[in-house]
């Protein structure tokens, strides 16, 4: 696979998340949904999708792990990044939340040129820099207006567990296939999903929501392949860079569905953001990664 089509991967991982937020946060409006229901069925339903055209194709031994180590770091990350997402997603709108996520793009390129020793050149760091102007624009005064605390802290906790789980992916995808990073990762979300709901006694959700449920589980798991795809043939920084298009779509189904309006700054932020994303697209078709 080429670095274009990686880059085109990435991009609708992005999209394809932003659908699964939606439904994640349109469920967690009903009654007896909370978010570690979220990912219990979410993960049941995307552990099922691996494991069965696996199965079915008799490549059993796909799911088998090489190394341990890694992929539990990985599922231990995306664990802790779903809680956090599930949580902030249903105490923010749409707007707010996908514009606190866009500091993980820094975190990410800063992690990986420590511990990957990725280069990061001078048009990828004014970039970065120029999106995290962005950034600001955009928050800043959705934040001086009030809103959830709780759910800023979880955006913390999640850009966290995601900038290392973007990077220890970059790592852990050249040596375990797709099927097993997935089939755990899935697996591991529902079981933590499903443990915290026992212990918490969550309802049961109403049967109306369950097929917002599967839906979600189902762009889960097909939003992480696309992301796995992503990041086995492109750099963590130029996959952390496209992160910022969920803006776009984040602010379209906030205003089709909640009827959230973006504010000017946040449309002059997303300016520099898109902007930025799209030079650092144009450069990682020139400069390819070993």
């Amino acid at each position: 696979m080429t670095q274009s089509r990686a880059i085109l991967c990435a991009l609708a991982a992005f999209f394809v998340y932003v659908c699964y937020d939606t439904l994640s946060k349109v469920s967690m409006g009903h009654g007896g949904v909370t978010p570690l229901t979220i990912m219990a069925v979410a993960g049941t339903t995307g552990a099922l999708v691996v494991l069965i055209p696996t199965l079915f194709r008799g490549k059993a031994k796909a799911l088998k792990p090489q190394k341990i180590i890694g992929l539990a770091l990985i599922c231990l990350c995306s664990v802790g990044m779903r809680f956090c997402n599930n949580s902030a997603v249903k105490l923010l709108p749409l707007t707010v939340f996908y514009t606190l996520l866009f500091a993980s793009p820094l975190a990410i390129s800063a992690l990986s040129a420590a511990l990957k020793h990725e280069v990061l050149t001078k048009t990828k760091v004014v970039c970065l820099i120029t999106g995290f102007i962005g950034v600001l624009i955009a928050v800043v005064p959705k934040i001086t207006t009030g809103g959830e605390l709780i759910g800023y802290i979880a955006i913390g906790g999640s850009i966290f567990c995601f900038s290392i789980y973007t990077v220890a992916m970059r790592k852990t995808s050249q040596t375990e296939t797709i099927e097993a990073i997935q089939f755990f990762n899935f697996l591991s979300i529902g079981a933590f999903g499903f443990c915290g709901s026992l212990w918490q006694s969550s309802p049961w959700p109403e049967e109306s929501v369950i097929p917002y449920l599967i839906a979600a589980g189902l762009f889960f798991a097909l939003g992480n392949v696309l992301f796995n795809k992503a990041l086995k043939h492109t750099s963590s920084s130029n996959v952390a860079q496209i992160h910022y298009t969920q803006i776009i779509s984040g602010a379209l189904f906030g205003y089709l569905i909640w009827h959230d309006i973006p504010s000017l700054n946040l449309v002059a932020g997303s300016a520099l953001i898109i902007a930025s994303g799209i030079v650092v697209a144009r450069q990682a078709r020139k400069n390819p990664v070993a």
